[in-house]
């Protein structure tokens, strides 16, 4: 309402209201007043979200799809000689020691799952599967064919080269773990923004076997690093290793005949 609004609708004083300037003072106190509130409800009581910036509006949008903000991260100190807990990686039937900040995830709508967490370099990622199983003789295969790869020379020509392919055994179960250099060359990736860029890495091969007895045949089960260069493997083995060292079977978590979920090599 506005001024002239306002004093048109002011009755004229009367009665025992006094003399006219005295009625004239009380009615302008009593419209600064009442113009006062209406600045007062427009400052303070206004809730339009079009009055706040795009760019405000945008950052909130963007806060809130993000979800909370991630708590601050671990120092290299932290990872690597800090505090560790046991974790099952589910859906395998084996568990790892790791820092308190590693988890297992679903990605693709939960058709890939990993084992991820932070590093001196940045981040893990580990793709945990059930493969299909493997008879004795495959077994025995995979192990002349590991021996007879260690023992090969380094040429240049080798587009990798293998730098470990041992076996190892938790209980029954047969452990292959292989590691495999290749050359350096362009390697797309993507920072914390998801935009993509390119940069000269050396691509690292990292994979863990796992091969369960049943029977004839043995269940297989795979660890396999994901996008991992021999520089972060530099950085970041002092973590890395000893988490594949501490690689646990759980006899209750196996399945009875065979893996749960089996994915074609």
């Amino acid at each position: 309402m506005g001024l002239k609004s306002l004093q048109n609708a002011a009755p004229a004083p009367r009665g025992n209201l006094g003399r006219p300037a005295e009625a004239k003072e009380r009615a302008m106190k009593i419209l600064a007043a009442t113009v006062l509130v209406a600045i007062v409800l427009v400052a303070f009581g206004c809730d339009d979200s079009s009055s706040v910036p795009p760019s405000v509006q945008q950052a909130a949008v963007k806060a809130k799809a993000h979800g909370p903000q991630a708590p601050p991260r671990p120092t290299t100190q932290e990872l690597v000689n800090g505090p560790k807990r046991r974790l099952p990686l589910t859906p395998l039937p084996f568990s790892v020691s790791v820092p308190p900040s590693w988890k297992v995830q679903s990605l693709g709508a939960g058709s890939i799952t990993v084992l991820t967490g932070p590093t001196p370099s940045g981040e893990a990622q580990i793709q945990l599967t059930s493969r299909a199983t493997a008879k004795k003789e495959e077994l025995e295969i995979i192990r002349r064919a590991a021996k007879k790869e260690m023992s090969q020379p380094t040429t240049e020509s080798l587009s990798k080269k293998t730098i470990k392919a041992d076996f190892r055994k938790i209980g029954e179960v047969e452990v292959f773990e292989r590691q495999a250099i290749g050359q350096p060359g362009p390697l797309t990736v993507q920072d914390a923004d998801g935009r993509e860029h390119t940069e000269t890495a050396t691509p690292f091969n990292w994979t863990l076997q796992m091969f369960v007895p049943q029977g004839d045949e043995y269940a297989l089960y795979e660890m396999n690093f994901v996008v991992l260069t021999a520089e972060q493997y530099q950085q970041d083995k002092q973590l890395l290793q000893p988490i594949l060292d501490s690689l646990q079977y759980d006899v209750a978590a196996a399945p009875a005949t065979t893996p749960a979920s089996v994915t074609q090599p």
